[in-house]
């Protein structure tokens, strides 16, 4: 669990930056998570562990904008949490 107070919230990810932050970046898109219930959340995942560079939008086509457009997305699955909505490579 991430402690929101450490989060760095940032108006559009930079491909660039986050290939520098994280070996194996991964962007994961929820949907009104229980720490944010009030929006949509993407947070960079190093791999397998979540950072702290995550934005926030109030609907997820504004949400999807402020992903790079080189990184490829794919759909949750059953397994999922359920409050996620996909993933970004």
């Amino acid at each position: 669990m991430i402690d929101k107070t450490y989060d760095r919230e940032v108006e559009r990810f930079d491909i660039d930056k986050i290939n520098k932050q994280a070996r194996i970046p991964i962007i994961c898109v929820y949907d009104h998570p229980t720490d944010y219930p009030e929006v949509y959340v993407a947070r960079v995942w190093d791999a397998t562990r979540p950072t702290h560079i995550m934005a926030t939008a109030g609907n997820l086509d504004d949400l999807r904008r402020k992903i790079p457009n080189q990184m490829i997305r794919i759909d949750r699955t059953e397994k999922d949490d359920p409050c996620i909505v996909e993933v970004w490579i």
